[in-house]
């Protein structure tokens, strides 16, 4: 929903269109009294959601675009998720991790709700989408495809970053952040290995988890140096983010095809903050990072060792823990960059412009 909040709160401001922003599952009351020419909705697929599509159709109430930020269709088994969208018993290690009729897994029940998406997404008169490998992957359902990246709004994030400015820090430590949900389990396991030998060669450095910490994952960080912050509301995220006074953050992403159909919006938040990021050599950072200028990209392989030399994970995170003219240069170019390329103010358009090719009838 923050996502079609802030295109909604950009078109008004730009006085490109009406846009409204009704609550949940009311749809049809809001078509009642606004006519809507468009309604959007966030990832359907709900029963009410279906419903609904199905009788906009029927009684010509209104198009109907359906947008997407993940795919719903390739779930990691390590994803908690996969507990309600799950279509398959998963072994792993010898050992049960996901049965049917254990922990609310219900494979019946699974698989009526991936139907009920795939027909919410069949039904809808387009699908829009954060990134192409996103949208070619929902073609196979739906082929009318726009893709609409993520964006920012920098009168939030400028703000949030002003604020921060004076806080109070720690002399001589350097912050190392990650922020994420409990999807990321297999993302920030690769990292296991690392944490030892950096936090021995730096005893300056802090560990700043917000969002979900997978305890399993940074066992070899000591428990004096490190963080834990609890998730917060959306609207209260980029605020909090930044209050964290993170110099460095880390954007691991393991290879999968559910990983390959995210957007970058963890590196351009952290670079609404000007923090540099140290990202995973993958789709979608390796498209929009430029390497060494407006952050830095590394291959997976090289968390476990430092045999890509001055290119490893480890001796990245050496050379910016070492040198805050770096991090501070890298930080402010990726920030020039990101908030050139990715205002909402100045991408709003393509979203009206998406949605006139719709009512015009040139989405075929």
């Amino acid at each position: 929903m923050i996502r079609m909040r802030l295109v909604a709160d950009a078109i008004n401001r730009r006085g490109l269109a009406k846009a409204i922003v009704s609550g949940r599952d009311r749809w049809e009351e809001s078509n009642r009294k606004y006519k809507d020419d468009i309604v959007v909705m966030h990832n359907p697929g709900s029963h009410q959601q279906l419903k609904y599509i199905i009788d906009a159709h029927k009684f010509e109430w209104a198009k109907i675009v359906s947008d997407y930020d993940d795919n719903p269709f390739n779930l990691s088994p390590f994803n908690d998720a996969y507990r309600w969208s799950g279509t398959a018993d998963i072994i792993h290690d010898g050992k049960l991790l996901w049965h049917h009729g254990n922990h609310g897994f219900d494979l019946d029940r699974n698989a009526e709700t991936v139907k009920r998406i795939r027909l919410s997404m069949r039904k809808s008169d387009m699908i829009t989408t954060t990134v192409k490998p996103l949208a070619d992957a929902l073609k196979e359902t739906n082929d009318k495809c726009a893709v609409l990246p993520n964006c920012l709004d920098f009168s939030v994030w400028d703000e949030a970053r002003n604020h921060a400015i004076n806080r109070d820090r720690e002399p001589g430590v350097v912050r190392i952040g990650w922020a994420g949900g409990s999807s990321h389990y297999e993302d920030m396991f690769m990292l296991n290995k690392l944490w030892k030998p950096l936090f021995k060669k730096h005893p300056n450095i802090r560990l700043v988890i917000f969002g979900c910490m997978f305890k399993g994952t940074v066992k070899e960080v000591p428990a004096d140096r490190i963080e834990n912050y609890a998730w917060v509301d959306v609207l209260q995220y980029p605020y909090k983010l930044a209050t964290l006074g993170i110099d460095i953050a880390i954007i691991p992403l393991r290879e999968t095809a559910f990983n390959s159909c995210k957007s970058p919006l963890k590196w351009l938040e952290f670079s609404a903050l000007n923090i540099p990021c140290v990202c995973s050599n993958e789709t979608p950072y390796k498209e929009v990072v430029s390497s060494e200028e407006t952050g830095y990209l590394r291959d997976n392989a090289s968390m476990l060792s430092r045999r890509n030399g001055q290119k490893s994970w480890e001796s990245t995170l050496d050379n910016l823990i070492r040198d805050e003219i770096l991090r501070k240069a890298v930080g402010q170019q990726a920030y020039e960059h990101v908030k050139a390329n990715y205002d909402i103010d100045k991408n709003c358009h393509l979203w009206t412009e998406a949605y006139s090719r719709l009512l015009n009838g040139e989405v075929t």
